[in-house]
């Protein structure tokens, strides 16, 4: 249900990648990639597609930064095409984070 998952490094660049039929939530939220307490990271240049359908307790995301601290992270170029319920989700602290240039479809399951 989840593809990669970023846990305390520094300076990760995940470009160019292809994260498809990200998995329709049934008992836990999905993401092609999660960052949790990871700074310095590049991600760039992915795109993220989710499967058909729609929970209403749990939630598909292409991208989730949590808590990047103070050398942040860079977001930038995706795309983020059809049946995701969010793109990009941010928690926690983030505040030198820079989320930019991304592409997001105007069809599909987005909240």
């Amino acid at each position: 249900n989840r593809n990669v998952l970023l846990m305390g490094g520094k300076y990760v660049k995940i470009e160019g990648n292809f994260f498809n039929d990200i998995p329709n939530p049934i008992n836990d939220d999905t993401y092609g990639i999660k960052a949790v307490s990871t700074q310095g990271f590049v991600i760039n240049g992915n795109s993220f597609t989710g499967s058909n359908g729609n929970s209403t307790s749990f939630f598909s995301y292409g991208i989730v930064a949590e808590n990047t601290g103070q050398k942040g992270g860079v977001i930038y170029n995706n795309n983020f095409l059809t049946s995701l319920d969010y793109g990009i989700q941010t928690q926690d602290d983030n505040q030198n984070l820079k989320i930019r240039c991304n592409k997001f479809a105007v069809t599909g399951n987005h909240r």
